[in-house]
């Protein structure tokens, strides 16, 4: 019997151990897989607008091979930056990018080529699934901000104004000092709301200006001024130059697919100098401004009437925030960079809920009744989904983090569908009717693009509408989502998706 007791522990063991393993290599995906792109639609029935445009190019260039156009003023240009950059691809997209020639017409051809090079860069960019929603659902929407405020939550740091005068949001080791007044917490209070405050600017504009994708250069050229939005790091502008250089990095004798690869690539290329620049901006300057900021934070307190171990407490609290800000800011740069999907490994419901759970820092009890697993893309997506989900219920639940309980229930239904259940406890001062009708926007927009297709790209009350947008078009799963409260004041997600391509059971 002893043997027997040993066997199965060992077998457990062995399980939680594999159990491990999966877990880290599939946060490991989800970290690197920030970044991405799906273009397969240009090899399927939505793709026939490129082909079109494509073929009338490849007439235009062959009717035009004894002409003489503009392409030997363009070719004289390219051969001096390759000389000056050599091999490196990414620096040569870049150099083509900001080089607008002046007083050059374009041909036909030239301007008809330009024309599918900017068609395929808004699919790339602003498709469906395209880098911007991928940018939006991935990091933009909460991710960011939430992993950037970690350091200062952890220890106590992080108040916001509304909560200053609520000595439950105060840092809890300030109460092991019974010398200290109300007036002295309020006081400690009242300068983590300012400092907060500023934290949550800097956060902001990384989040909601630079990391959004513009074509500047471009608009400048066209228009001789640009948007408000002058610092978003994602550019694609697309020179006349640059879009003539792309002709020439096609094979003789093109085919359509000959075209995707070759644009495709370089889209990816300066994407690359993209990453190359929001990683060089966040690593200096983002990092700068956050580690000041604590810094005078640590030197105001200071200042202020307290007690000398109270201050001496906020010191050591301020730099272990700062060490552990260094260690998320690495995390945060590792998400721009872009890896393939391998569509060989799976991963089970379990999986995902663990990583969103982990990426929200917030307790969640998953129940089931039926395994299902996903592939490593899919993976992606539905770590999306719960972590909208559960990011929803922190931020709009009323309650603090370690207040709030969040339960999954995974179920097969009787006709054989998957039943998502999320359900979490909330607070509020208005009655049961009321929180409902604020539902009623969302339920009649769920599922209407006609309604939520402008919203998709941003952030901010959009969570429901990307839910929407991962599970009919990323996954391409039919389903119905119901929000509700019931009596208890607990918020209720239902997910009902049908079985097939992109959900299965096990």
């Amino acid at each position: 019997m002893k043997y027997d007791d040993n066997d199965i522990m060992l077998s457990d063991e062995i399980k939680d151990i594999n159990r491990t393993h999966i877990m880290r290599k599939a946060v490991r995906k989800v970290e690197n897989s920030r970044i991405y792109v799906d273009m397969s639609n240009l090899n399927g029935r939505d793709s026939q607008k490129f082909k079109s445009l494509f073929e009338k190019y490849i007439d235009l260039a062959n009717a035009s091979k004894e002409e003489k156009t503009d392409d030997d003023s363009f070719l004289d240009i390219i051969d001096v930056i390759k000389t000056e950059i050599g091999n490196e691809r990414i620096d040569y997209w870049r150099y083509l990018s900001r080089i607008h020639p002046q007083n050059v017409k374009q041909s036909l051809k030239n301007s008809t080529f330009m024309s599918l090079a900017k068609m395929i860069r808004a699919e790339f960019t602003y498709g469906d699934r395209g880098l911007n929603n991928h940018l939006s659902t991935r990091i933009r929407h909460g991710v960011l901000p939430t992993a950037l405020r970690k350091p200062l939550l952890e220890e106590g740091l992080f108040i916001l104004k509304k909560d200053k005068e609520d000595f439950s949001k105060t840092p809890k080791w300030l109460f092991r000092y019974r010398e200290i007044s109300d007036n002295e917490i309020n006081t400690v209070n009242n300068v983590l709301a300012v400092f907060s405050k500023k934290y949550e600017d800097i956060i902001a504009e990384l989040n909601d200006k630079r990391l959004q994708v513009s074509f500047l250069g471009e608009e400048l050229v066209l228009t001789g001024r640009v948007s408000d939005n002058t610092i978003a790091m994602f550019d694609y502008s697309v020179s006349s130059l640059e879009s003539f250089a792309l002709q020439k990095e096609l094979p003789i004798s093109p085919g359509f697919n000959d075209f995707v690869k070759t644009a495709t690539q370089w889209l990816w290329d300066r994407t690359d100098c993209n990453l190359r620049e929001v990683q060089k901006y966040i690593r200096t300057d983002f990092k700068f401004r956050l580690t000041q900021l604590l810094d005078e934070l640590k030197t105001y307190l200071a200042k202020e009437t307290i007690p000398t171990g109270v201050v001496f407490d906020f010191s050591n609290a301020v730099d272990r925030a700062k060490a552990s800000l260094s260690t998320q800011i690495d995390v945060v740069c590792s998400w721009f960079a872009h890896t393939d999907i391998d569509e060989g490994d799976e991963y089970d419901i379990d999986t995902c809920v663990d990583i969103a759970k982990y990426s929200t820092d917030v307790e969640v009890s998953l129940y089931k009744n039926v395994a299902c697993t996903f592939s490593e893309r899919n993976l992606l997506y539905m770590v999306d989904v719960f972590f909208i989900l559960f990011e929803n219920a922190v931020s709009k639940s009323g309650l603090e983090k370690n207040e709030l309980s969040i339960e999954v229930f995974v179920h097969k239904t009787e006709s054989g569908d998957l039943l998502i259940k999320i359900i979490n406890k909330t607070s509020s001062d208005i009655t049961l009717e009321e929180r409902s009708s604020k539902l009623e926007f969302y339920k009649l927009a769920y599922g209407d693009e006609s309604k939520i297709n402008d919203v998709l790209q941003k952030e901010g009350g959009t969570g429901l509408f990307k839910i929407w947008k991962i599970l009919e078009k990323d996954l391409e799963t039919p389903h119905a989502l119901d929000i509700y409260f019931d009596d208890e004041d607990f918020f209720n997600v239902d997910i009902l998706c049908e079985v097939g391509k992109g959900v299965k059971f096990k």
